[in-house]
């Protein structure tokens, strides 16, 4: 959902420039001379969120990277519970938002877009259903797109919320000096 709501697949496709790359760790394909050259994952060794710092270095090295949707074909379960989900996309989100102030920006953007209006309704201001129509249909449709839940659709204000704790984490771990993740504590 995050790349079909918020990047393009053609902007990674033919836009030289890192920062449009994107990627998923769970599935990554590469030639062998492709991988070579970028360093493989020893390049990145260090690097919480190494699977987006690989499609990064493919850019930089002038190599074509491209972005599959795999939704029905490729299938992992990474978290048990929900301290796990939220430390796990909380290693991440900084980084995958390129910053403290992107991530900021966008969390104030969903809290707009995706649950201010449910608020104003819930006041008794009926003009608010159009915004939560257009928020509904804009998620409505990237589920149909990626094959994901109807429902989500309806869900995404307890998304909003669930983002919010997770940036909350990561802004904590931050701080902190950087991130923790299974055991490992990693600089910012």
């Amino acid at each position: 959902m995050t790349v079909l709501g918020y990047l393009p697949v053609w902007a990674v496709h033919f836009i030289p420039w890192p920062v449009f790359s994107a990627a998923n760790g769970q599935c990554l394909a590469f030639r062998r001379t492709a991988y070579e050259k970028v360093g493989g994952h020893a390049a990145v060794r260090a690097v919480i969120v190494e699977d987006m710092a690989l499609a990064g270095r493919i850019k930089r090295a002038g190599l074509r990277l491209r972005l599959a949707d795999a939704a029905g074909q490729v299938r992992t379960r990474m978290y048990a519970n929900w301290a796990e989900v939220r430390n796990g996309f909380a290693k991440n989100i900084i980084a995958g938002h390129g910053g403290v102030i992107p991530l900021l920006l966008s969390t104030l953007f969903h809290w707009i877009v995706f649950l201010l209006p449910w608020f104003w309704l819930i006041l008794g201001d009926w003009r608010a259903l159009l915004p939560i129509l257009l928020g509904v249909t804009m998620r409505a449709l990237t589920a149909a797109v990626s094959r994901q839940r109807f429902v989500d659709a309806w869900l995404m204000p307890l998304s909003v919320l669930a983002m919010t704790a997770i940036a909350a984490q990561a802004l904590v771990w931050r701080w902190r000096g950087g991130p923790a993740w299974k055991g490992r504590r990693y600089a910012r």
